[in-house]
Order: structure tokens, then sequence, then C-alpha cells
């Protein structure tokens, strides 16, 4: 599979580097691991990308530093200046890193990252920028995308050497949101595998986490047109009515995210499901849950204390985190984050 990286051929099989996670393929070689060994699928991108645009050892080494001690890329770029490395060369260097650092696997620390410090029973609001991922620059080019998506192909083989997957079409490639579409696809299917393989929800948290909050943005559009359109039924009120469209519509939607993935619902990924609370013979229905964290998708406003949450938290499953999803519509930090009060 041959991509271009600012005038850099870079010629990548992802099964080339298997063998570094663990997994020995028959008939592939194990490439040549620098004097800093990577230890995640974007450094082992990074390492690779770099080798094949002539990169020598010291130049890897101090790259693969930068992308795991998230160091300034002008304190690298002045570092290689230094060694006598061409402005063409330092610009190839530093698109290799930076679709490395656009192959990270998201986590919901990432999404939320004042999870980690937050007290019991406290609403955390997301990151800058909201619930939402954009693959920047990289997308701008088919050639830029080609290269990320052999990254995030690597971690899935990795992890199962036998998964099959369609190389993408010239639709996939045809526009910027054309390609954002084709790598969130190939991120949610790195999270299945993982889950699958694992049986960790990390990554597949993450995932759903991204998928429901641009899905309830688009089902509240298309329930408010439909409101418009006095095509809703109203029986209390107009936020009654948009509501409940909203609703069922990503009811039927998140099933059918889960089914293309082939992960299959019930244990640790659930849709709609009681959740029960044996100490006094009660339930709670929470939208989704996915291994620790209950989910729910709303128009209002749910805190600590509002009772469906105390129930979520109370339920035998003991979710160590409720995740609020409300359309990005309703104004800034309208979705968050709940994280378990202290029992």
């Amino acid at each position: 599979m041959g991509v271009t990286i600012s005038g850099g051929d870079v010629v990548f099989d992802p099964r080339d580097l298997a063998s570094a996670y663990g997994r020995d393929l028959p008939g592939i070689t194990t490439a040549e691991t620098p004097v800093i060994a990577p230890q995640t699928a974007e450094e082992h991108l990074l390492a690779h990308n770099l080798r094949n645009l002539g990169a020598d050892t010291w130049t890897i080494n101090a790259a693969i530093q930068n992308l795991r001690n998230e160091q300034s890329d002008e304190a690298l770029a002045t570092a290689l200046r230094r060694r006598g490395v061409s402005d063409a060369n330092l610009r190839r260097i530093m698109d290799a890193l930076r679709l490395a650092r656009a192959s990270h696997a998201p986590t919901i620390l990432d999404l939320f990252p004042e999870i980690a410090s937050a007290r019991p029973g406290t609403i955390v609001n997301a990151r800058q920028g909201g619930i939402q991922r954009s693959w920047g620059e990289v997308v701008e080019s088919r050639y830029s995308t080609r290269a990320l998506a052999d990254g995030i192909l690597l971690e899935i083989y990795s992890i199962d050497p036998n998964y099959a997957i369609e190389a993408p079409t010239d639709a996939d490639l045809a526009t910027p949101d054309t390609r954002s579409a084709y790598l969130n696809r190939l991120s949610a299917m790195r999270a299945a595998v993982h889950f699958r393989e694992y049986g960790d929800v990390t990554l597949l948290q993450a995932e759903t986490a991204l998928f429901l909050q641009a899905r309830v943005d688009q089902a509240y559009a298309e329930a408010e047109r439909l409101y418009g359109a006095r095509r809703l039924r109203v029986r209390l009120s107009r936020g009654e009515a948009v509501g409940n469209s909203m609703d069922r519509q990503v009811h039927r939607a998140l099933p059918e995210f889960y089914a293309n993935l082939g992960v299959d619902l019930g244990g640790q990924v659930r849709v709609n499901q009681r959740e029960y609370n044996r100490s006094d013979e009660t339930y709670r229905i929470p939208d989704a849950r996915v291994g620790p964290t209950h989910i729910d998708w709303t128009i209002r406003r749910k805190g600590p204390r509002n009772k469906q949450i105390v129930g979520f938290f109370m339920s035998d499953s003991a979710p160590t985190l409720v995740l609020i999803f409300r359309p990005s519509q309703l104004g800034d930090n309208s979705s968050y984050a709940i994280t378990r009060p202290r029992d």
C-alpha cells in the first residue's frame, strides 16, 4: 500500500510490525527496531515511516521521545536543524510525527481529562471543543488519510492477524468529509477488535461516546425539523416531543453501530436494559452501558442528585461513571460526566 508524506514515498503493509506486538505472523519478517523500542501503535507507525524516509536511528529515537513525552515540536525541529537536516526533510519528519499523533486511540480520559482529579459525585465537563473528533489537516489529502489508515490498521492486525477489512473505495477517499468518516470507522473497528480479543471496554467506551455525541446532535436537528414541519405528535410540550423523537432515533442507531462493528449486546455492552438493585428489588434502565459506565441521552440537564442518576449508581453493576449526552446545539458543556459518589 503506497502513500506519500510531503513528497516522500512510504510503502507500508500494516502486518509488517505485527510481531513487535508479540504476534508472529508466518512469512512476515519483523522490522528493525530502533534503540528506543516503540511501545504503542503510534510509535510503531512513526518509527516505520521515518525508516522509510531514510531517517537515522538518532532521529527516530528523538521523534519517539517527542511523541511519548509530549515534548515541543519546535525543540525537536531545532535539534534536527543542528544536525543538518534540510527543511524539506524536516517537513517530512514533522508530517510523520503528526500522522502518528492522529493515530492515537482515544479513551474516556481523553474526552474528559478532569475525571482523573474530580471529586466523587461531581459533574465533569468534556474537554475544550467538546466530544467530537477532528482529523485536522490529515484528511485534506487522500495520501495522508491512507497513511493514517495504515497506522490504525497496524494496531488492528497486531491484535487480530486474521481480521478482514475491505480496502477503501474511491468514494471513501473522495472528500475530507468522506475521509473523516472512513477514519472514524477504522478507529471504531480498532476499539471493537480490542474489546473482542481482550474483553477491555476502554477504547469502546470512547468510540461509543464519540458516536453518540454526533448521533444525538443529528437526531436533535432532525427532531427540530420534524417539529417545525408539524410532523411530531405533541402531548405536553415542544421539548417533550423533540426529546422523544431524538431518543427514538438514537435508540435505533446505537444497536446498529455495535452490530456493524461485530459487537454483541449483553454482558458488558448493553442498550436499554434493566440494571437491578437487589438490595431493594428495584431497577433503572440507562439508555446504554459500556462496562462500568452508564449512559443517558437527554435534552434535560441532570445532576448528581437526580433520582435517575442516583438509581444508576445504586444498581448492582456499580458504575464508576455516568455519561450524559445532550445536543451540542444547546450550548457549551451540554454533555458531561458524573463521577461516582462516595458509597
